[in-house]
């Protein structure tokens, strides 16, 4: 039900004792849902086993008793949310470079196939793609001076 209404959630917040079910066992089935979810988990009867369930099922990142001090509870509702912002920033960043390495292989090889010498000239020496290594071989042999003059030219002054 609450997939369907609710597309993202950054921070859980719930008590271990419950009607009907307890903190580790609501963890672990929102983890289901909202497997990103930062969790944290209050209660007022700490039991070992209680918290080692919830943290092993229901992967919470903090764990407060009752009763809580208001300003810490608002203080890591706080930092659960920049975390979550952050683990999202990093998914993002880890899918746009995932998809540039795989745009800069595909170049590679486009670039091997238009730089390779041809059938007569073959030579293994020479050709600029590595593919064995995934990297490009140049041999320059522009004077550094000239690189100096364009190089002057193109920086902005």
């Amino acid at each position: 039900m609450l997939e369907n209404e609710i597309k993202q959630v950054s921070v859980i917040v719930s008590d271990q004792k419950m009607p009907g079910m307890d903190g580790a066992l609501f963890f672990e089935q929102a983890k289901k849902i909202f497997p990103d979810a930062i969790r944290i988990l209050l209660t007022g009867h700490p039991e070992i086993p209680a918290i080692v369930a919830a943290v092993n099922k229901g992967e919470i990142h903090r764990y407060m008793t009752k009763p809580w001090n208001d300003a810490e509870l608002i203080m890591q509702v706080q930092t659960a949310v920049e975390q979550f912002d952050l683990k999202q920033e990093n998914k993002t960043l880890m899918e746009k470079i995932q998809r540039q390495n795989k745009q800069l292989f595909d170049f590679g090889r486009i670039m091997e196939k238009k730089l390779t010498p041809g059938p007569r000239r073959s030579s293994k020496k020479t050709r600029p793609w590595n593919s064995s290594t995934k990297s490009w071989k140049w041999d320059c042999s522009i004077p550094s001076a000239h690189l100096q003059r364009c190089w002057k030219r193109s920086t902005p002054s």
